[in-house]
């Protein structure tokens, strides 16, 4: 029986195996793959992937000591504090001793078709769930287990599910704030590791995927389609986007927030 801990044992020689072996791990945790919540099981709708090694140095990817293990379940840290409010975030763990990997999970679909939208709201979920009022408590509960251990409040179980299409896109909120520190920034910074099923239902980053599925010839109709996007705000993004394919000058996008009309325009630059 393949299960999702089984893909974690990869050795990554190029970007092209990179986004392979992460569609393929993404297929298995969004069409195969149940998360019991104290028995209660949900739906993994939204993901996005963080790798880091010699090979696939991803600057973005948190690097904390548990993400070299695989199969676990990190709660976002800042030192040795747990993230609070809006910054609050649940990874999978894939690294291997040597890589750090996390896999974060944004989005999650209820028994009763409930979306839960983002990183931070699906914490919030989870705690409710759970009945614990502290990311702390939870994680303290969870202990050393493994994701697919029974035992644990949270357990990932392969199952038989509707199967849905799986949509791919750059990762949501990322910018150039740390390029200083990071020179490499702007490779990474909209590679297509985000996967997700829901694409109407799921509000936030809905620019990022509208332009992924620009990039991949998709009509604006197919596009409004898909995403239940206003025809005038694809039509903006896509303008903004062709204005950035003339542009050469990452500098002005250093050092500080990405509003929505930068994010088109580097789509453009960076494609």
């Amino acid at each position: 029986m393949l299960r999702p801990y089984e893909l974690f044992a990869n050795i990554i020689v190029n970007d092209k195996e990179v986004v392979e072996w992460f569609t393929e791990i993404a297929s298995q945790l969004l069409n195969r793959t149940s998360l019991l919540v104290c028995g209660k099981p949900h739906r993994l709708v939204e993901l996005e992937f963080y790798y880091y090694n010699e090979a696939h140095p991803d600057p973005f990817a948190h690097r904390h000591p548990l993400q070299l293990t695989w199969g676990r379940w990190y709660f976002h840290r800042q030192r040795d504090n747990y993230r609070g409010g809006s910054f609050k975030g649940l990874d999978l763990t894939f690294g291997d001793n040597t890589a750090f990997g996390g896999i974060l999970i944004r989005s999650l679909e209820a028994a009763d078709g409930t979306l839960i939208d983002g990183p931070s709201l699906c914490v919030d979920h989870l705690l409710a769930q759970t009945e614990v009022s502290q990311v702390a408590a939870l994680d303290q509960a969870i202990g050393a287990r493994v994701a697919w251990d029974s035992n644990s409040p949270l357990v990932l179980e392969e199952t038989t599910i509707e199967q849905r299409q799986i949509f791919d896109s750059a990762r949501v909120g990322l910018s150039l704030k740390r390029v200083h520190s990071y020179p490499n920034m702007p490779q990474y910074l909209l590679r297509p590791y985000r996967y997700l099923t829901e694409p109407q239902r799921i509000r936030k980053g809905k620019l990022y995927l509208v332009l992924a599925l620009h990039l991949q010839q998709v009509s604006q109709e197919v596009i409004h389609q898909l995403t239940g996007c206003p025809h005038k705000t694809i039509e903006r993004y896509i303008l903004d986007f062709k204005t950035g394919c003339q542009e050469k000058d990452l500098a002005s996008y250093f050092g500080r927030d990405l509003k929505p009309r930068d994010l088109c325009l580097l789509h453009g630059i960076l494609k």
